[in-house]
């Protein structure tokens, strides 16, 4: 059987949530044995790999199975983008060549009328539709004109959820049946549930998430403003990339004392991080699934969290959950987490337990079973 994936989010210099996603499942896809007998099609493109480019190299050494092919096309983003919204053009076979299925790990540009070929779409959230009010009048626009989320929900032959809750949201919002829509969880990377070779906990809180509005930074960092009164050596280290609507926030920190913001940081340095930090708080309110909370778990990192979205599906009763909306309740939480020896060894114990719910290998294995039901 050939299938066709479609590669580009591994293109992006900066990897974080789908991106991570793609990356992390195609290594424990393609090394699965049944994936043996397959062939997959990686399908990239952009105008800067021409040529000898060092991404292409790089992600070809990265993938190195005999049974990869790689489609490489050169074609400008703008253009490309122009011809998939209006026209559902270049098709999915010059994508792709001939191919029995094709599996996209994100709502991205894509030939949605060309139904030559069954297409299995990973659907993380639908914040876009929830929270609008959180995205650029850019943004808005993009999903709304020229992405078509809804059409491609209903052009897909199956639909990825990466949690129940964004099935939820797919079937409510979208009225998708649910006999379309499979549950399947992402995994962990092994590094982060392996012990690091110099942890040692230091006084500082963590957060690690895009410098957005949905992230919810500006409540955590009041708080903390208000936990450094009763403990003033108290850190908060944040990193993340920047995100729309985030000169508010970057202000704030540099006016509240032990505020540290990294900007964004790379898998070594998030280990760093992560087995320094004494509680790790995500104040988001909204999540299809979540990766930094579960990594922090898996670090030995008691997590607070707030009860919304896809978050207490993901974490269960692992994390210490505060109204993330409120400052005082957030304060709170964060104290009881610094003082409260055995409230921290118990959140501990059960962070490590259910960070080992979430495996790669089962998600490559459940998605690769979905794909080749397409034979």
């Amino acid at each position: 059987m050939r299938i066709g994936i479609d590669c580009r989010s591994l293109q992006e210099p900066q990897p974080s949530g789908v991106s991570v996603y793609t990356r992390e499942l195609l290594h424990a896809l393609v090394q699965l044995p049944e994936a043996a007998q397959h062939e997959f099609v990686f399908f990239l493109n952009a105008y800067s790999l021409r040529g000898g480019s060092p991404l292409l190299a790089s992600l070809q050494a990265e993938f190195p199975q005999s049974n990869i092919h790689w489609s490489v096309r050169n074609v400008p983003s703008k253009c490309f983008t122009l011809a998939q919204s209006f026209f559902s053009r270049p098709s999915i076979a010059w994508m792709f060549g001939n191919v029995d299925v094709v599996f996209l790990s994100n709502i991205d540009f894509f030939p949605v009328r060309d139904t030559r070929v069954p297409v299995v779409l990973t659907v993380h959230d639908l914040s876009f539709e929830k929270y609008r009010e959180c995205f650029s009048l850019k943004s808005r626009l993009r999903y709304r004109y020229f992405l078509h989320p809804r059409q491609f929900v209903k052009r897909a032959a199956a639909i990825i959820a990466v949690s129940q809750h964004t099935k939820s949201d797919l079937v409510s919002l979208y009225k998708t049946p649910e006999e379309k829509i499979s549950v399947i969880y992402p995994g962990l990377r092994e590094a982060m549930v392996r012990p690091y070779k110099n942890e040692q906990r230091q006084k500082y809180i963590l957060s690690i998430a895009t410098i957005e509005p949905r992230k919810n930074f500006d409540t955590l960092l009041e708080a903390f403003a208000l936990l450094r009164q009763k403990h003033p050596v108290m850190r908060l280290v944040i990193a993340g990339g920047f995100g729309w609507k985030s000169a508010h926030t970057l202000r704030r920190m540099k006016e509240i004392p032990g505020v540290e913001y990294l900007g964004y940081v790379d898998d070594a340095k998030k280990e760093q991080l992560y087995a320094g930090a004494s509680v790790f708080v995500y104040p988001s309110f909204y999540e299809g699934f979540g990766f930094p909370p579960l990594e922090a778990q898996g670090r030995g990192v008691p997590v607070i969290a707030g009860l919304h979205s896809s978050l207490p599906e993901v974490l269960g009763e692992s994390a210490l959950y505060a109204d993330v909306f409120d400052v005082h309740s957030l304060t709170r939480a964060m104290d009881h987490l610094m003082t409260d020896h055995s409230l921290r060894t118990n959140y501990i114990t059960k962070g490590k337990e259910n960070s080992k719910r979430f495996s790669w290998q089962q998600s490559a294995q459940q998605t690769l079973e979905l794909l080749t039901s397409y034979i």
